[in-house]
């Protein structure tokens, strides 16, 4: 996985240890892990974008621009 995302394996050995990736690498560590036949969903990675997506969903339906009309 180090060589797939371009980091060194005492890199992706310490997120390992610390248990978490950070955020700036998760995106890459993702797309190279899919690519690689391993099955993560993007919820593993970015656990709020779901419940943000849910909160936005959850909410009354507001044309953009309908309050400004």
């Amino acid at each position: 996985m180090a060589t797939a995302i371009g980091c060194s394996p005492s890199t992706v050995m310490s997120w390992k240890v610390r248990g978490s990736i950070p955020d700036q690498h998760k995106l890459n560590v993702l797309t190279c892990a899919k690519s690689l036949g391993f099955e993560l969903s993007e919820v593993q990675f970015f656990p709020h974008a779901e419940s943000s997506l849910e909160q936005a969903c959850a909410g009354p339906y507001e044309p953009f621009g309908a309050k400004y009309v």
